[in-house]
């Protein structure tokens, strides 16, 4: 099963989750650092929230930024900002 539901991810225990994540190389497939959020988990967080928290990888990341504009005013304050960082 795969999902990005952090609801879905509370109901599972933390050794039966591999989070995939895709970089350059292709596709990375790793078990939870169990022994890194089990401080977490004492905490009472639950792996959803920890999921939320982007804590264990698998989370979005930007590639691309779109950025729709109605009219030349709103393209050229969005290319100021590109170019004024």
């Amino acid at each position: 099963m795969a999902t990005q539901s952090a609801e879905l991810l509370d109901h599972f225990e933390p050794d039966e989750v591999v989070v995939v994540d895709r970089t350059d190389e292709g596709t990375k497939f790793e078990r939870l650092p169990v022994d890194k959020l089990m401080a977490w988990l004492e905490d009472d967080y639950s792996l959803g929230e920890l999921w939320n928290k982007n804590l264990f990888g698998g989370g979005i990341t930007m590639k691309r930024l779109y950025i729709l504009c109605e009219g030349q005013t709103e393209e050229d304050f969005i290319k100021y900002l590109m170019t004024h960082r």
